[in-house]
């Protein structure tokens, strides 16, 4: 044990004396900060025209959305928001919001029109949606939903399950301000590409400098080269990940909550996502960082094993950035079911809020599996299986003459 502990901390410590691990650190770190501020920069235009910074217009619908935390969606606040928008001239023109019953009256009940128009699928203020009433909203959604199953090909289990899991949904709905959660789910999805990027960049001499140094005969001949030091540079590559991880969630959740608030937590999912699961704002932001921990494991796993493989830093990064963009572009139509879940259980696709609403269930004795938590165990086989390859390799590698 002394002896793993004294060559995990030495791993580590080589990990952390590259230039490049600050560098790419640094890097990261000031595009997270941009991604989160970025919104709140610069001026917001109409035809051309500035009529107010976006941090201002923020201000002012934030405070809007707060004034209705905690009233229920329902036939009052509905009529409350047609009466509103029923004022605002020419409500069917492009630019309706520049005029000053919008910003009197209608602005205010901003964010209930716009729940409204993602059951509707309008693209404007039609007819429908000033004159819908409460029953005849939720109505509305429970067809949706219906028609995204019959979209993703659920079997009529899976109908069953969902159906059952809607009934227990607490209708109506009760608003509340979740800006910061929102923007966090949002955010998520560009700083895993970010931390994909940023571990294999730090990762990928792990294995690969002792090839290139040609220091690789002097420590595979050593007394721990070729098993307790390929347990140590595994230890220490995860270990790294899991900080990085770590670290860059912690600056992008200040940084969020900072700028947007902390309201919402308890906030239904509904509000946003046409999902039947029972969850909140907030959960789902701690469901998602949690993924984000495991795909961590997984990425350095990943990087550190092709890089012993191929030998190669360029040739590792190559690979991972392929991989990057397989996981991003790749779309399988939903008749292809079974295709379309798995790539929807890779890493990119899976911490996003698509891919923890997933439909598509996994059929187990006595119920089912969410396509999230089919996903995470299949991470956990594929590590250990990605490990003992690299082990096989490294446990067997053959000096060449030089």
């Amino acid at each position: 044990m002394q002896s793993f502990k004294m060559l995990y901390l030495y791993e580590m410590k080589k990990i952390l004396m590259r230039k490049i691990v600050w560098i790419a650190t640094g890097i990261m770190l000031a595009a997270t900060v941009y991604m989160v501020l970025s919104r709140m920069a610069g001026d917001y235009y109409v035809d051309g025209e500035v009529i107010g910074s976006n941090y201002e217009m923020f201000l002012t619908d934030r405070e809007y959305a707060r004034a209705l935390n905690g009233r229920l969606i329902d036939e009052g606040l509905l009529k409350n928001m047609q009466e509103a928008y029923a004022k605002v001239p020419d409500v069917k023109q492009k630019h309706y919001s520049m005029t000053e019953e919008y910003q009197q009256y209608a602005r205010p009940y901003s964010e209930i029109h716009n729940f409204v128009l993602d059951i509707l699928k309008s693209t404007g203020s039609g007819d429908e949606l000033l004159t819908i009433d409460a029953e005849g909203l939720y109505q509305k959604r429970q067809e949706l939903l219906r028609e995204i199953r019959q979209e993703f090909r659920l079997t009529q289990g899976e109908t069953a399950y969902w159906q059952e899991q809607e009934n227990k949904l607490e209708k109506p709905f009760v608003y509340s301000y979740h800006d910061g959660y929102e923007r966090s789910v949002v955010y998520l999805y560009s700083l895993n590409m970010l931390l994909l990027l940023l571990i294999t960049v730090c990762l990928s001499p792990v294995f690969t400098d002792e090839h290139s140094r040609r220091t690789d005969q002097l420590i595979l001949s050593s007394r721990y080269g070729r098993k307790l030091l390929y347990r140590a540079k595994m230890a220490a590559g995860i270990s790294f990940a899991e900080a990085e991880v770590l670290l860059f969630s912690a600056a992008f959740t200040l940084l969020t909550f900072f700028m947007y608030g902390t309201d919402g937590f308890d906030a239904p999912v509904q509000l946003k996502y046409l999902t039947s699961q029972q969850m909140t704002m907030g959960e789902l932001v701690i469901l998602m960082y949690g993924l984000l921990l495991i795909v961590g494991i997984l990425y350095s796993v990943m990087v550190m094993v092709i890089s012993e493989l191929c030998r190669s830093n360029v040739a590792t990064i190559g690979i991972m950035i392929v991989f990057l963009i397989l996981s991003v572009f790749m779309n399988i139509p939903e008749q292809y079911r079974i295709a379309g879940q798995l790539v929807d259980m890779l890493p990119m696709q899976l911490v996003t809020w698509w891919g923890v609403f997933d439909m598509r269930l996994v059929p187990i004795p006595g119920g089912y599996m969410t396509t999230w938590q089919v996903a995470v165990l299949l991470y956990a086989v594929a590590a250990v299986c990605l490990i003992m390859l690299g082990k096989r390799c490294y446990s067997r590698y053959e000096i060449s003459d030089r």
